[in-house]
């Protein structure tokens, strides 16, 4: 591209990154990882630290959704390294921290997710940053539920949607909706489950996520099925799939 020969790099870098985010909002992963890649190279080269930081956690996350959780872990080392020795601020390291709790209970770790989520929600309190808090808040709910302490959990992630709904954090709160709903059926609450993943169905596709509002209404259709209503179940997994297109869910 012209903007390349002329070596215009800081711009060349500012628009890869954002077409990255554009198709990681759209969820083409395999788009995305390759052209947040490309602003990397260039961030490693030029700088600046904080961008090349930002676009590494979300090539993390391309990676994370298209199954390579090692890969997403070393883009999330690589952060951290350029996060402490660039004294990073609040928000950046304890984004860094909830996102490495995350991999860290998808992995199974939860000894290093609990540490983590702990840090990270104590990092956004000093940074004032009540969205941030909330997030951390959520992944320490979904640690309980792992544990199967579900009062617990349910504590967690209500005091998260609170949170995350007075602060105008929308989808956050729609995702802290579809983990209530997994919540409530562990409880045995199918009304609330439903009405939950419901909710988070809808606020997801609203706020253009069709992955997110795919992925609500599969555990909507699951709730179903297991409730004996597999037409209505049927129906929710073609619309979820419609919803999705052609695209690849994390």
């Amino acid at each position: 591209a012209t903007w390349r020969s002329r070596e215009q790099w800081a711009d060349a870098a500012s628009a890869l990154h954002g077409l990255g985010q554009l198709e990681l909002r759209r969820g083409d992963y395999p788009a995305a990882q390759q052209t947040l890649g490309q602003a990397l190279a260039i961030y490693d080269r030029t700088g600046p630290p904080a961008d090349g930081i930002a676009v590494r956690r979300e090539l993390a996350g391309a990676l994370s959704a298209r199954g390579d959780l090692q890969g997403a872990l070393d883009e999330l080392r690589r952060a951290q390294r350029l996060a402490d020795s660039t004294r990073a601020s609040l928000d950046v390291r304890a984004g860094l921290a909830l996102a490495r709790a995350d991999y860290a209970l998808q992995l199974n770790s939860l000894g290093d997710a609990e540490r983590l989520y702990g840090r990270a929600e104590f990092l956004y309190r000093r940074a004032g940053d009540q969205g941030g808090e909330a997030e951390a808040q959520q992944g320490r709910g979904l640690l309980f539920l792992e544990r199967d302490n579900y009062p617990r959990a349910q504590a967690l992630l209500e005091t998260a949607l609170r949170t995350q709904s007075a602060s105008g954090h929308a989808r956050a709160a729609a995702l802290t909706r579809v983990s209530l709903g997994a919540v409530s059926l562990q409880r045995g609450d199918t009304a609330s489950a439903r009405r939950h993943l419901a909710r988070a169905a809808v606020d997801l596709e609203q706020l253009g996520d069709p992955v997110g509002a795919a992925a609500a209404m599969a555990e909507w259709a699951a709730l179903e099925a297991a409730a004996g209503s597999p037409g209505v179940a049927e129906s929710l997994y073609h619309a979820g799939l419609d919803r999705l297109g052609t695209r690849v869910a994390p």
